[in-house]
């Protein structure tokens, strides 16, 4: 707005001088002077948040980190109520499916109160993002961290009971997983 507002005055000046130049003196007359000033106000809105895209935030190769060594194609949920949530799963087999979810906060402070009601019962982890914890459970394990005011959640799914046995459903794993994230997001 300022710049065309240059501008303006720009082609303005060059006019009157173009104008002035090809008079003789007799004819030139001093311009009338201002009646009252105008002010300008202009009001900037602020830039939206653009959403996080999720399934860009795992790559095939990174799905091996939780036992998935063949493509999965990645399947994005939309979340009309908030469009600033972004969420997309894998399947990792026929039982089991990986789900990131990830969310930027306009600001610190509603980030912060978000993570702690979030991050109350969970066990916290150190050395991943901003915060980290991880939950388990029988047919879920959770990963959330933050890093400034995205907040981030993979999960692995399970339709039966999880094989506790496989080394790539853990804290570890998940963790991982969540450093190769936190990298796409800087």
């Amino acid at each position: 707005m300022i710049v065309n507002m240059k501008r303006i005055l720009l082609v303005f000046c060059g006019i009157t001088i173009f104008s002035l130049s090809s008079c003789t003196s007799a004819s030139i007359s001093p311009l009338p002077s201002p009646k009252a000033s105008t002010v300008v106000s202009v009001s900037l809105s602020p830039v939206p948040l653009l959403p996080i895209d999720s399934c860009a935030l795992i790559t095939q190769p990174e799905l091996s980190i939780v036992g998935r060594n063949s493509p999965s194609t990645p399947v994005p949920q939309v979340h009309p109520e908030d469009p600033q949530k972004s969420s997309c799963t894998w399947e990792l087999s026929s039982f089991s499916f990986l789900g990131v979810t990830a969310k930027r906060y306009s600001d610190l402070k509603s980030a912060q109160a978000v993570y702690a009601s979030l991050f109350g019962k969970a066990t916290p982890i150190s050395g991943v993002g901003d915060q980290a914890f991880y939950q388990k459970s029988a047919q879920i394990d959770i990963f959330d961290f933050t890093k400034g005011t995205v907040l981030v959640e993979i999960n692995i799914q399970y339709a039966l009971i999880k094989d506790t046995s496989n080394p790539s459903y853990s804290a570890t794993a998940l963790s991982s997983l969540a450093q190769k994230i936190i990298a796409k997001l800087q």
